[in-house]
């Protein structure tokens, strides 16, 4: 699928982003604040403009222009404006000049319109991607990747599934890919994320990583870490080639070692098997077809089965487990029933 590009924001989502910003800065930020915020943040454009106008702020000196435009409330306020909670006026006289510098600001920032990007693969699709930076993704079926590339930073969003990452090294502009609740830093390595329902797993092959949990954060500290520029996450797992590192809800990150070869082999069209339960090889060959394996009979489904199978090919699949278990198959529109023949 061809990537969105997405545009540079107009004068009044900018306008309403300054607006959001201001907010965000109140000290007992109500919880309803942030559930609207975060709605509003749901429009791609929305989301693009608040970006930009927080990197708007630190290159326009804000602080500075803030005070300034509180003069009349004396030095206190003055200095109450260089400090990070900004005034509301000072945000709006921030993206005022930025509205009207902003080709030189997303040239400066590097959010030219072209580095927000989004990828995604179709059901039974595996592709590769070249990035800006020299750096490629291949994505799994099913997955989407959204890009964000400045000149600080090369943030990747894992929104669903599973990618491959031969991140080129730039030890100025860290790797950073998020994924549900976790975090994955690199400079130059190769590693693959999956993105489960309620897990998060990062397997490296090669270099170094360090995984962290995104702590929960309210107020501007939760909008940067939305945005990927926060710190509100733990110290992190510094993990070694041939490691995986696993986050399941709030349980603890579990480190264990990696069958890489095995795990890896997704990326050439194939999948395999090494002693799995046959009800867990079921649902992972589901992931690549619409037409779905459902096994029927609890003494089949408790088999184990080992072996290298092509993706997508469930028939296939079928035809070589009938030889060695004693099975019946039913299709039944776009599913196959598996039985215990009698």
């Amino acid at each position: 699928m061809k990537a969105c590009e997405k545009p540079a924001p107009d004068e009044s989502r900018l306008e309403a982003a300054a607006h959001w910003h201001a907010r965000l800065q109140e000290t007992d930020l109500p919880i309803e604040t942030w559930d609207e915020f975060v709605l509003w943040r749901e429009v791609p454009e929305n989301a693009a403009a608040f970006a930009q106008l927080e990197d708007a702020l630190r290159m326009l000196d804000v602080s500075e222009m803030a005070g300034r435009s509180e003069h009349d409330a004396g030095d206190g306020a003055r200095q109450a404006g260089r400090r990070f909670a900004l005034n509301p006026k000072g945000v709006l006289l921030a993206a005022s000049a930025f509205v009207a510098l902003s080709s030189t600001l997303l040239i400066a920032t590097g959010r030219q319109g072209h580095d927000l990007e989004s990828y995604e693969t179709a059901l039974g699709e595996i592709r590769t991607i070249d990035l800006a930076d020299g750096s490629h993704v291949t994505l799994n079926t099913d997955s989407r990747i959204d890009i964000d590339f400045t000149a600080r930073r090369r943030n990747i969003t894992l929104t669903e599934g599973q990618a491959y990452f031969d991140v080129a090294h730039d030890a100025d502009r860290p790797f950073i890919v998020a994924a549900a609740e976790s975090r994955t830093t690199a400079l130059g390595t190769q590693f693959e994320v999956y993105a489960q329902p309620g897990q998060v797993s990062v397997t490296l092959v090669e270099g170094s990583v360090v995984v962290s949990e995104i702590k929960a954060a309210t107020g501007i500290r939760g909008v940067l870490n939305a945005l990927g520029q926060g710190d509100d996450s733990d110290e992190g797992h510094i993990l070694a080639p041939g490691e995986r590192a696993t986050l399941v809800g709030d349980a603890p990150v579990r480190v264990e070692p990696a069958d890489i070869e095995t795990a890896l082999k997704w990326r050439e069209g194939r999948i395999e098997f090494r002693d799995m339960p046959l009800t867990e090889a079921v649902a992972e060959l589901n992931r690549y077809s619409r037409r779905q394996i459902r096994i029927g009979d609890a003494d089949i489904a408790r088999e184990r089965i080992s072996g290298v199978f092509p993706v997508g090919d469930q028939e296939k699949f079928l035809s070589t487990l009938g030889l060695y278990l004693p099975i019946e198959v039913v299709e039944v529109g776009d599913t196959f029933i598996v039985d215990a023949k009698d």
